[in-house]
């Protein structure tokens, strides 16, 4: 039971729906407190999708465990992976569509020898003139898809290395630098039971760093250390690498897929927020005052949610 009294609000009448307290919704110094029950009957059935589960069924008062969706750092980190990823794919992924291919060189090639030639009996000779363009743009393609693609590697694992450094800042990491091995030490630091290097894609999330690190510093040391731990990523050549030398040449792109790391990404994240940090993941989606914030923002406008 609950000492709020909702006797106003007839409940043949929806004219009180503007009123946060008409939900079951109560602001008390600056929190909100749910009248699980007026909550619920609130809700109904055409708006059950705003009652968590664990709410259902419950009687008293519930007040979330957390103010902001953000103090859960779950949320922040699933907002930012989403964001680079719809970044990732609707923005720079086509931009590789846009790069001009061999076999379009050859085409144009043909049809512009075409446009200024009357003798078609030179038909065959323009065939082998346009398709002697495309081979030759064929090395210039593909260094220039190598390129673009490192180069995205080195903006994706740069951005999550930025999400990551900013969800334990807010958890007092207080240390002016940041480095892998940093985040090793803060982590098994936070959580002395578990091991950040045990997290499901702990794997995933190294093998791309150490990509990227050789990517930045085109150095021997960055080169063996790849080779040594992660050598799917590098090409097998005869010669052994020099410092210096252009790093993109060396790795083997099918073994650093962008799409599959901002998955396994998700994963590793997911697994550092829950065991790492603590994070009941199935509740921060709702245990906070923003979420019922939102839900009254949608319900005192049901009209307007339902299409009508």
């Amino acid at each position: 039971m609950t000492d709020y009294d909702y006797s106003m609000y007839p409940e043949e009448s929806f004219s009180y729906v503007n009123e946060m307290n008409y939900w079951g919704l109560h602001e008390v110094n600056g929190r909100i407190e749910v009248d699980v029950k007026r909550y619920e009957q609130a809700c109904g059935t055409l708006f059950r999708e705003f009652l968590p589960d664990k709410l259902k069924g419950r009687d008293g008062l519930y007040i979330p465990s957390k103010k902001h969706r953000y103090d859960y750092t779950s949320n922040y980190i699933k907002d930012c992976l989403d964001s680079l990823n719809k970044d990732w794919e609707y923005e720079y992924k086509p931009l590789f569509k846009s790069i001009t291919t061999p076999e379009q060189v050859r085409e144009k090639s043909r049809l512009n020898a075409i446009m200024f030639e009357s003798d078609m009996d030179c038909i065959d000779e323009i065939d082998v003139d346009a398709a002697l363009d495309g081979f030759r743009r064929i090395e210039s393609y593909n260094r220039i898809i190598r390129e673009l693609y490192c180069v995205f590697i080195m903006k994706v694992c740069a951005e999550i290395d930025r999400i990551i450094l900013k969800s334990i800042s807010d958890k007092r990491y207080e240390e002016i630098d940041y480095s892998i091995h940093d985040f090793i030490v803060w982590c098994n630091g936070k959580n002395h039971s578990v091991g950040v290097q045990s997290l499901r894609k702990w794997d995933q999330f190294r093998k791309i760093h150490d990509v990227n690190n050789f990517l930045k510093h085109s150095s021997i040391r960055s080169y063996e250390a790849l080779k040594k731990f992660h050598p799917e990523c590098l090409i097998e050549y005869e010669e052994e690498y020099e410092n210096g030398e252009f790093p993109y040449d060396w790795i083997n792109l099918k073994e650093t897929d962008i799409d599959q790391f901002l998955s396994d990404m998700r994963i590793f994240c997911e697994e550092f927020c829950e065991k790492i940090l603590g994070e009941n993941l199935q509740m921060s989606y709702w245990d906070h005052d923003d979420y019922f914030r939102h839900a009254y923002h949608e319900l005192r406008d049901p009209w307007t949610y339902l299409g009508v």
